[in-house]
C-alpha cells in the first residue's frame, strides 16, 4: 500500500465505526427489539397498580400498537391476559435468579413459590425439566384461584 492510503486508512476506520454504532442504537430502539427500560419502583402494574420493584418477578407486554405495560408479579401479566380477548405482540419475564429478561419463546414457569409480590406463586426461569409452559402455569394459577 502506497504512503497516501496507508495514512487515509485511520481516518476512514472512523466513520464506519460511527456508522455502525448509529445502526445499532436505531436497531435496539426499534418496537420489537426487547423489553422496554423499566423504571424500578415508580411504574406501577398494569393490573394491580402496585409499584413494580422486584426485578425477580418483573414482567412487560409489548402490544404490536402502543406502550409496553409492566407487572409486578407474572400472575398479574396472566390476570391481565385472562381479562382481555386478544394476544400480545411480545410477553417479557424477568428470570428469577438472573439479572436478565426471558422472550415468552425462552421461558419456563415455577409455580407453587413461596414468596412471590402479589403471592400468585408463579416464577419465570428459563424453560426446560421442571418447568411449565406459559399456557399450563396460566391454567395452574386459575385453577389456584380457583381453589380460593
Amino acid at each position: 500500500m502506497d504512503e497516501p492510503r496507508r495514512r487515509l486508512a485511520p481516518l476512514l476506520a472512523v466513520p464506519a465505526a460511527l456508522a455502525g454504532a448509529v445502526g445499532l442504537l436505531v436497531w435496539l430502539t426499534e418496537p420489537g427489539a426487547g423489553p422496554a427500560p423499566v423504571a424500578w419502583d415508580r411504574e406501577a402494574c398494569g393490573h394491580c397498580r402496585m409499584h413494580v420493584g422486584d426485578r425477580h418477578f418483573a414482567a412487560q407486554l409489548v402490544p404490536a400498537a402502543g406502550e409496553p405495560v409492566n407487572f409486578d408479579d407474572p400472575g398479574c401479566l396472566f390476570l391481565y391476559l385472562d381479562e382481555r380477548a386478544s394476544e400480545p405482540a411480545t410477553l417479557y419475564f424477568r428470570h428469577l435468579t438472573e439479572d436478565r429478561w426471558l422472550a415468552r419463546g425462552e421461558v419456563g414457569f415455577l409455580v407453587g413459590v413461596e414468596r412471590t409480590p402479589m403471592g400468585f406463586g408463579v416464577a419465570a426461569t428459563a424453560a426446560g425439566p421442571g418447568t411449565l409452559p406459559l399456557g399450563e402455569a396460566r391454567a395452574w394459577l386459575r385453577a389456584q384461584r380457583g381453589a380460593q
